[in-house]
């Protein structure tokens, strides 16, 4: 993809983001664009997909226990899908492939990625929660969900197959437990550096 397209996308993408998200936002997609380039440069992948796709994936995004939850990647996809059918010079061909990668970025495990571009998306998606900006997106989300912090009554790892209702919890399946959760080698060794300090950290929540 050229400079001049990639500049025009994320252009878009900071006119229409939702700008009422403190957790999800323009400079989010921006670092899952960074992460998905870089993991496209050792897995392979089509930029011309990947681009858009990390750039709109979060057009529309709702919180946890917001009614419309899992709808976020199938209106960002309709999105997208609508804004590349009116760029000149964008491969059109290429449309539906933009629109399945996007609706392939959920936090539903039972939706697997079924192309490259796909799985980088996905992977550079949950990259994201692991940096320290990161955590504070997390912990912002979940004030969106009135996710209150801790249960003293158990500790943290024994309540993981329960629903998440503490931040602590959600914090720990979400990032410490990321490496699981890769879709491609380089996805995984990048989600291993960056979660041993994490790992740490919840061990002294015990």
């Amino acid at each position: 993809m050229n400079k001049e397209m990639k500049a025009k996308l994320i252009r878009i993408a900071k006119q229409n983001i939702q700008k009422d998200s403190s957790s999800n936002e323009i400079n989010h997609a921006i670092r899952v664009l960074i992460k998905a380039e870089f993991i496209a440069k050792k897995e392979g992948g089509d930029l011309d997909v990947i681009v858009p796709s990390a750039l709109f994936h979060d057009i529309f995004w709702y919180p946890k226990g917001h009614s419309k939850f899992n709808y976020g990647p199938y209106e960002s996809a309709g999105f997208a899908v609508k804004v590349l059918n009116k760029i000149n010079g964008y491969p059109h061909e290429k449309i539906p492939k933009v629109y399945s990668t996007i609706k392939q970025c959920s936090l539903n495990k039972s939706i697997k990625p079924d192309s490259i571009e796909a799985k980088i998306l996905r992977d550079a998606d949950r990259l994201d929660v692991t940096g320290s900006i990161s955590l504070t997106r997390t912990i912002s989300s979940m004030d969106q969900a009135d996710c209150k912090v801790f249960n003293f009554d158990k500790g943290t790892i024994e309540r993981l197959d329960k629903k998440l209702d503490f931040k602590i919890d959600v914090l720990y399946s979400s990032i410490v437990k990321i490496t699981d959760l890769m879709h491609t080698t380089t996805g995984k060794t990048l989600a291993e550096k960056r979660t041993n300090i994490l790992k740490k950290y919840m061990i002294y929540m015990n």
